[in-house]
């Protein structure tokens, strides 16, 4: 099962963000309870609220897959306080211990590196169904066709949505709703 219980955001001016907050998915596979990053500051107390409709508290969480570390991704990771934390360089526990990528952390959930937005990114691939669901952090900031101004390799960037394009059937991006992968989107030329 897959859901996205908060839907990502970035407000901002020409000059600086204002506010912003990212995605946060859940996945539960077997007995493990995953959650693609954590959110933002402020925004604890309503994926909480999300959490519950699920019928899982934070200290149900198993894990918490940072797609990268910038703080809107990052900043509620202290309230899942059973929970292994994942990035691109490796798994937190009592100990840290690196695990190089891809890392399965379930029979249908994988860990990839998809570098680009931040030297650390990477993101989730889900298998569900018969239908593949990449949590993709910033490397799809809203959808298939919007990229912020400020990236910072592009040319990663493009390496890695495409690669994405190709196997995922829905995606959810690091600030807005999941969206199902089609021709119009596999064709964008950014």
């Amino acid at each position: 099962m897959i859901k996205q219980i908060k839907v990502g955001f970035a407000k901002s001016d020409k000059k600086s963000w204002i506010s912003a907050c990212s995605s946060v998915t859940l996945i539960k596979e077997s007995k493990k309870i995953i959650l693609v990053d954590c959110g933002g500051r402020g925004f604890f107390d309503e994926i909480k609220k999300s959490l519950k409709k699920e019928g899982v508290s934070p200290k149900d969480v198993t894990h918490i897959v940072s797609t990268h570390s910038h703080l809107d991704h990052v900043w509620n990771g202290a309230f899942f306080e059973n929970a292994d934390f994942i990035n691109s360089g490796g798994v937190l526990k009592k100990k840290f211990y690196w695990k190089r990528l891809p890392l399965k952390i379930g029979r249908n959930v994988e860990v990839i590196s998809t570098q680009g937005h931040s030297s650390d990114s990477c993101s989730v691939v889900f298998r569900e169904k018969g239908k593949v669901y990449c949590v993709a952090g910033d490397l799809f900031y809203s959808d298939a066709k919007k990229m912020p101004s400020f990236e910072r390799n592009v040319e990663e960037i493009m390496k890695n949505r495409e690669k994405i394009l190709k196997m995922a059937d829905f995606i959810v991006p690091g600030h807005g709703k999941i969206f199902e992968v089609n021709d119009e989107e596999s064709k964008v030329n950014l």
